[in-house]
């Protein structure tokens, strides 16, 4: 536990190093009064670098927008990862699109603006 804290902490400063590239982010333009946001759900697991980035970065977003998120912890629910088809965490799924992968805000901002759009396939 003390090894995933400090790795979550020192990412940023070594993950081009590690050869993940990049964790930092972009800021996001706030989605106008108009757009519905979408229910989200947030995969992760917790052993998962980027999990603790892309959750905060829902959060910051979350706080501005008006939408709602689910946060599941797949670290032993094959079920779900079955179900879902999942590869890999982070993944945001919100009207049955999904954001794989992490993701700076404005990415997410973008993901959430675009799956307001799409009708509900999920249902």
């Amino acid at each position: 536990a003390i090894a995933q804290v400090l790795c979550w902490r020192w990412l940023p400063h070594l993950s081009r190093w590690l050869g993940y590239g990049s964790v930092a982010d972009t800021v996001a333009e706030s989605c106008p009064d108009t757009i519905q946001l979408p229910r989200v759900t947030l995969y992760t697991a917790n052993v998962c670098p980027f999990c603790p980035i892309v959750k905060r970065r829902l959060a910051e977003l979350q706080r501005e927008g008006r939408f709602e998120v689910d946060d599941i912890d797949v670290t032993f629910r094959p079920d779900i990862i079955r179900a879902k088809g999942l590869q890999s965490v982070p993944v945001l799924e919100a009207n049955g699109q999904m954001l794989v992968g992490n993701a700076t805000s404005a990415r997410i901002a973008e993901f959430l603006r675009t799956a307001a759009n799409v009708k509900d396939v999920s249902g």
